[in-house]
C-alpha cells in the first residue's frame, strides 16, 4: 500500500482509499495537521478493513 499526496480542487474529499488498494490525501482540502493526522487514520482503517474479507464495509451488501 502507498499513500500518495494529490492537490485536486475538483475532488471534496480529504482523501479515500482506493481500489488499487492505495491511500489518496487531497491536499486541497487538508486545512492542518490535525486534518492530515485524521483523514490518514480514517482511511488506513479502510485499508486494514479491507484485508480481512470477513468485514462488510458496504451496508447494501448486508444479508439478514
Amino acid at each position: 500500500m502507498d499513500v500518495t499526496l494529490v492537490a485536486d480542487s475538483q475532488d471534496n474529499r480529504k482523501g479515500h482509499y482506493g481500489e488499487d488498494n492505495n491511500i489518496y490525501l487531497n491536499d486541497t482540502n487538508l486545512n492542518n495537521t490535525k486534518d492530515l493526522a485524521t483523514t490518514l487514520g480514517h482511511e488506513t482503517s479502510h485499508a486494514i478493513d479491507n484485508q480481512d474479507p470477513s468485514i462488510n464495509t458496504n451496508p447494501q451488501n448486508n444479508t439478514k
